[in-house]
């Protein structure tokens, strides 16, 4: 046989590795109240009023893709607000819906929350927390988990808390449950932890965000007045977080860093799909 006829047999039977698929290709996002964006709006007519009366809901399935500016990602949404009602059901019918539109990447910062707090004693908090593990160990690509905040002072927000005291973990518990957290993400290189509980203790103290090589200015007002549910510009930096960590960690992408740029982006997107 000719040389050249055996390097012609090699080349037929050589198998060609498949294409890896854009990690960015399909985000299924799931969770609790933050990531279905609980309160927050953004003007879809142009005003200068601070409450404005035309508005569009926004979620964090709707800033990411405007946060991550370098990238076309179809999203899934499957973060519910009943979440905290009965987390070890809503958690399971999530990452059934999210498993079956096949995503590339799961976004998962506030899954984990309500495993955490909720009204039960704190003797069972560890267990419930691992029944949510189970459920993000279901899923095979990589996934975006956020540690839990600690946020008692929701407790005593005015003129009404929208949690109690009961459903808050004691700070040696809270401790626990996330060291438990990390320790799992440790073990999964396909997991990667948003270290939200230390962010947002600095962002409690007054500390301005500074993500992705941009200072927030220091007034800038992070969180509802509930104590508990990001405004508008805590959800853009919640997702600012999401997006430092899949260009860190997952896949490089460009980044919007502005949040006043996000903003406006979300707004004329509210506006060009008004009725």
């Amino acid at each position: 046989m000719s040389l050249i006829a055996l390097l012609l047999l090699v080349a037929t039977v050589t198998p060609v590795p498949p294409a890896t698929e854009d990690p960015l290709a399909r985000i299924a996002v799931i969770g609790a109240s933050a990531s279905a964006g609980w309160g927050v709006v953004v003007a879809n007519d142009p005003s200068v009023d601070p409450v404005p009366i035309h508005h569009t809901h926004v979620d964090l399935a709707d800033v990411l893709p405007v946060v991550l500016s370098g990238a076309s990602p179809v999203m899934s949404r499957h973060a519910d607000l009943s979440f905290f009602a009965n987390p070890g059901n809503v958690g399971r019918v999530e990452m059934d819906a999210a498993l079956a539109a096949e995503p590339t990447l799961i976004i998962a910062v506030d899954f984990l929350f309500w495993y955490g707090y909720g009204a039960r004693p704190d003797s069972s908090r560890m267990a419930m927390l691992e029944h949510g593990l189970r459920e993000l160990d279901r899923a095979t690509m990589p996934i975006l988990v956020g540690d839990i905040p600690d946020v008692s002072a929701a407790a005593e927000a005015e003129p009404i808390a929208l949690i109690s005291t009961r459903q808050v973990p004691t700070e040696p518990t809270l401790i626990a449950l996330n060291a438990r957290i990390h320790e799992w993400a440790a073990a999964r290189p396909r997991v990667h932890v948003i270290p939200l509980a230390k962010l947002v203790s600095q962002w409690q103290q007054g500390t301005p965000p500074d993500l992705n090589g941009h200072a927030w200015p220091a007034d800038c007002s992070l969180v509802q007045f509930d104590q508990l549910h990001p405004t508008a510009a805590g959800l853009i930096a919640l997702t600012e977080l999401v997006a430092a960590d899949i260009r860190d960690h997952i896949t490089p992408v460009t980044v919007q860093a502005d949040p006043a740029v996000v903003l406006a982006t979300l707004s004329a997107n509210a506006t060009s799909v008004a009725p």
